[in-house]
């Protein structure tokens, strides 16, 4: 019975150090509500881990975001075919946005079904994604609104890109241009 005691103590010490130290948020969420959660989970939303638990994990969402987790988590317990990872935003306790990358998988969770939920914070990534769009966005305008004929060409000479000008100038449309042979000129 003392090993038994002491191979529980040791296997609980060990559950207790991984999730203490994992470096994304660990929690389990069952009948809508949060039921567990490591210590990284507050970090990233700005609540204590007593203002999480018993609540329901769609609190801690982006309005727009609510609906698609909601749904996809109902269709996880129901064992139908849903992303298992995804992003959404937070909404921090502060009222800053962060954004999430979520990996869920059904489990079942003192003996009923439940979902085991792995996020990280991926704000920064999202954030230079954004301005990476935005910067190329600009970069199409500025080349958009030049005179002079400007196309781009992938590594086997087909056009991927042509501005209005060279459409202009060549003769055909954009979508004739596209994937076409610069050859062909």
């Amino acid at each position: 019975q003392k090993s038994a005691e002491e191979a529980l103590r040791q296997s609980e010490e060990r559950y207790r150090q991984l999730t203490e130290n994992a470096g994304e948020a660990i929690f389990v969420v069952q009948d809508g509500e949060i039921k567990f959660m490591n210590p990284k989970g507050p970090e990233l939303a700005g609540y204590s881990i007593e203002e999480m638990v018993s609540k329901p994990f769609v609190k801690f969402i982006h309005p727009d975001d609510v609906g698609m987790v909601a749904d996809r988590y109902i269709k996880r317990l129901k064992g139908e075919a849903v992303p298992q990872t995804y992003d959404f935003r937070i909404v921090r306790k502060d009222g800053h946005i962060r954004w999430g990358e979520l990996n869920a998988v059904p489990i079942s969770w003192e003996k009923r079904p439940a979902v085991l939920c792995f996020m990280n914070d991926i704000t920064e990534r999202k954030e230079a994604e954004e301005a990476l769009r935005q910067s190329e966005e600009r970069y199409r305008a500025i080349l958009e609104r030049m005179e002079d004929s400007y196309f781009e060409v992938d590594l086997a000479g087909n056009l991927t890109f042509v501005n209005s000008a060279a459409c202009h100038h060549i003769g055909y449309p954009r979508e004739q241009l596209i994937g076409m042979s610069y050859k062909t000129f």
